[in-house]
């Protein structure tokens, strides 16, 4: 790629990460194999692209979200700036795109709902590119209403297209499903009830909600094992892997900001069921685990008496395949 090329220390290439920063800066970073040699050759630090930081302050948050498209060219970059609550766009270049009054607001938008975080989906009816805002309910510029917030999707122009619904939008004394939210992902099949949701993490409370994300209905939040919503204190983003270097395409990976984000945690979430066993112990519940339960069937180290009448038999394979044919 020919765009958001960075410089320095000798190594000149489209950056590979892109960063913002609360103090007002947009940076690249990238790296090159030397031809000769075939070493990998990196940047020690990031190169400043964008630099706003006269503006802030200790009272001042500035860039808190970034997306970028995935198009061959003519891509655009997209930060969110949580003092001026909008969405700035730049250009492959690094130049600022202008963009139409009311751009990336939700009608009904009150003046203090910032725009807070974005992301770029391949989500549309065809697999278009939209952009996922999530915005926060601003107390002061470091500190955000723990218990509201808002989502809403938009085309790469800011064009508004949906928001998502919350109790509050009938109720204004319900407890929002969006508490803060920053982060999104896309779930994949196999992962139970909430297979192929549009999952977002509540920064104010450490829950992750999913929801349709063609009718923009909540469908639940994640849950443990007890039943009770999962609470990952602080939780920021999230992402599946992709199978390859960026992790089990199964595993959701997050990070987060706990005790007030003092400290900082990586960790994965993945569905497991307990309807039937994971057999081969990859953290997913498929097909693989089918076969394998029937190559395996004499083997006592992976029977379960799945219907609970205190024996093993033909009848707990039974129970499986019922069980892995409803989906459960």
């Amino acid at each position: 790629s020919t765009e958001f090329v960075v410089s320095g220390e000798g190594i000149t290439a489209a950056s590979k990460f892109i960063f913002v920063t609360g103090e007002g800066t947009i940076s690249g970073w990238t790296e090159v194999r030397d031809p000769q040699t075939n070493v990998l050759r990196r940047q020690t630090v990031s190169v400043i692209t964008v630099d706003k930081s006269e503006q802030f302050n200790n009272d001042n948050l500035l860039y808190t979200g970034v997306a970028v498209t995935d198009y061959p060219t003519n891509n655009r970059l997209y930060v969110t700036n949580y003092i001026s609550r909008e969405v700035e766009v730049y250009d492959g270049q690094w130049r600022r795109v202008p963009t139409a009054s009311g751009a990336f607001r939700y009608p009904g938008q009150p003046d203090d709902m910032h725009a807070w975080n974005i992301q770029y989906f391949r989500s549309g009816p065809a697999g278009e590119g939209r952009l996922w805002v999530a915005y926060s309910l601003g107390e002061s510029p470091w500190e955000q209403n723990p218990l509201q917030g808002e989502v809403a999707e938009f085309d790469l122009e800011g064009n508004f297209i949906q928001k998502l619904k919350t109790s509050l939008d009938t109720d204004p004394m319900a407890d929002s499903e969006l508490r803060a939210p920053w982060g999104f992902a896309f779930a994949p099949d196999n992962f139970g009830p909430l297979s192929g949701a549009l999952l977002i993490a509540n920064f104010g409370d450490g829950t992750i909600a999913g929801y349709n994300h063609r009718t923009g209905e909540f469908i639940d939040f994640m849950r443990g094992r007890n039943g009770q919503p999962l609470e990952v204190d602080g939780v920021w983003g999230l992402l599946f892997g992709n199978g390859v270097a960026l992790g089990d395409t199964y595993a959701l990976y997050y990070a987060a900001g706990p005790r007030s984000e003092f400290d900082g945690t990586f960790g994965s979430l993945r569905w497991v069921g307990g309807c039937f066993p994971d057999v081969n112990s990859d953290g997913v519940l498929n097909d693989r685990d089918l076969a394998l339960f029937d190559t395996l069937y004499d083997n006592e180290d992976v029977r379960a008496d799945l219907n609970n009448d205190g024996e093993w038999t033909f009848d707990d394979r039974q129970a499986f395949v019922l069980l892995y044919n409803s989906g459960c």
